[in-house]
């Protein structure tokens, strides 16, 4: 047999394969999405990063000379402020692959899915 199908499918294996988490989804559109939200969101906080890793950078060349271990520490909590911005980018990003995968394929929560199939293994 042909792996064209000349009929559509009934309305209950649509019901089924969408039970068992078998939908078209697109991968690319949600990497594209992805990119294309934190390209935005790095123009938005780049320059607050990028400030912030010059004042750490140039704190840690001025005292290169006197460091000690209690310093390190100090330099490592000058990372702190990045914190938010990151968090927004990082956060920014996620929430658009939710939200692009959302528009795909509607509310779906498939529990067959989430199991392990060892079946799937391919040890080659």
């Amino acid at each position: 047999m042909s792996g064209e199908r000349t009929e559509a499918p009934t309305p209950r294996r649509v019901s089924d394969a969408r039970a068992e988490g078998r939908v078209a989804r697109s991968m690319e559109l949600s990497g594209a999405a992805g990119l294309l939200a934190g390209v935005w969101l790095l123009q938005i906080f780049g320059q607050q990063m990028v400030e912030g890793l010059k004042g750490i950078l140039s704190a840690s060349f001025q005292s290169v000379s006197n460091l000690s271990a209690p310093d390190l520490g100090a330099q490592a909590g000058a990372l702190l402020p990045l914190i938010p911005s990151l968090g927004f980018i990082l956060l920014g990003v996620m929430v658009t692959g939710v939200s692009v995968n959302f528009a795909q394929t509607g509310l779906l929560w498939a529990s067959k899915r989430i199991g392990f199939d060892f079946t799937r293994l391919n040890p080659l």
